[in-house]
């Protein structure tokens, strides 16, 4: 499973040559499951597509350690953006994957593979013709599992983009 993630995300850095509005970031953030007292925080990547003037798809990966364990989370999404230069403000809904490994698997307070529906929600800058800055939050509710397994939690992230492609003078 982990391999097609990573080569899915290196076929898609190679597509994103080719046009543009494709971006690939790297992120730092934080994920919540369930309670605010211990969230997960670490670093990431994302791959961001064009699909029009006012869509994108999106990959995000994302790892993040406590002291209770780590999460690796992949997370496909579409973004409609309100501008129609794919920046400033946009929502969408995603998918999340998150896969919870705890020290001590007897007392663990997660299962270890959870399923998420999300709704993202962030605003993207543009600092140059290349170079974005972007934050997003993604509220989200495990599906499936049980007991403590089944929360709701939310992610955030902080990112810097490098898109690549031909150059858009509309900016």
């Amino acid at each position: 499973m982990k391999k097609s993630i990573w080569t899915f995300l290196l076929m898609a850095c190679l597509y994103s040559t080719s046009s543009y509005g494709q971006e690939v970031r790297i992120n730092g953030g934080l994920l919540v499951l369930g309670y605010v007292d211990n969230p997960f925080t670490g670093f990431g990547v994302g791959v961001e597509a064009s699909l029009g003037t006012h869509f994108t798809f999106n990959m995000d990966v994302n790892w993040g350690a406590q002291n209770g364990g780590n999460a690796l989370s992949f997370r496909p999404a579409l973004h409609y953006y309100l501008g129609s230069q794919q920046k400033g403000f946009f929502i969408g809904p995603a998918l999340k994957y998150i896969n919870v490994k705890e020290p001590d698997e007897s007392v663990g307070t997660y299962a270890d593979n959870l399923y998420a529906l999300a709704f993202n929600l962030g605003v993207k800058s543009v600092l140059s013709d290349r170079w974005t800055l972007s934050f997003l939050a993604s509220p989200h509710l495990t599906v499936g599992g049980g007991g403590e397994s089944n929360v709701a939690g939310i992610g955030a992230q902080l990112s810097l983009g490098y898109r690549f492609g031909k150059k858009n003078n509309d900016e």
